[in-house]
């Protein structure tokens, strides 16, 4: 799933993701810095996933888990 897939306009976007683009914008310019500091050599195999759909998941899970949380307490079961 990409950014384009998501929405056509910025409330569509925001309603789906959570997030401003702006705010998205941001933290992937965040991200992208924060992972441009010299590291340690990592091990294990390289991400399928750009920085980009990274977020995006990770916004998309806070959204949905979110609302499984409430529809769960509501109806006193797991979510």
């Amino acid at each position: 799933m990409t950014k384009k897939r998501l929405g056509k306009n910025a409330k569509q976007f925001r309603r789906i993701v959570g997030v401003k683009e702006e705010t998205y914008q941001h933290l992937q310019k965040l991200i992208r810095r924060y992972l441009k500091r010299p590291k340690k050599k990592r091990k294990g195999r390289k991400s399928k996933l750009s920085i980009s759909k990274k977020l995006l998941l990770t916004l998309l899970y806070w959204t949905n888990y979110n609302s499984l949380l409430n529809v769960g307490n509501l109806f006193g079961v797991s979510e």
